[in-house]
C-alpha cells in the first residue's frame, strides 16, 4: 500500500522536477478533555508527578494519558508533542 502523498513524492523525485509544492499534511488531531490538560501542562513543563498531583491522580494513569496522546498526535514523546502543539497553533 503506497499512500497518495508518498506516490507524488517518488514520482516527483523520479521526474526530478524541483520546485514541485509538496503537499502539507495537517491532519485535525482531536483530544478529549483529559488528553488536553494533559497536554497543557506538559506546555507549562511539569514532570509526571507533577502532573498527577495537580489532577489527583496516580504516575501510572498519567503515563497512561501520555501513551494515548502520543499515539493520537502521532508523536514519539512530550517534547514532540509540544512542538507540534505549537506549530499548529502557528500555522
Amino acid at each position: 500500500f503506497v499512500s497518495p502523498e508518498l506516490a507524488f513524492r517518488l514520482l516527483a523525485d523520479a521526474n526530478g522536477t524541483p520546485g514541485v509544492a509538496k503537499p502539507k499534511r495537517k491532519a485535525a488531531v482531536s483530544l478529549n478533555y483529559r488528553e488536553q490538560q494533559l497536554l497543557d501542562h506538559f506546555l507549562q513543563g511539569l514532570t509526571n508527578k507533577e502532573i498527577a498531583k495537580h489532577l489527583n491522580l496516580r504516575v501510572g494513569t498519567v503515563k497512561h494519558y501520555a501513551t494515548q496522546l502520543f499515539r493520537k498526535m502521532p508523536v514519539r514523546n512530550r517534547l514532540e508533542a509540544i512542538v507540534a502543539t505549537q506549530r499548529m497553533s502557528c500555522g
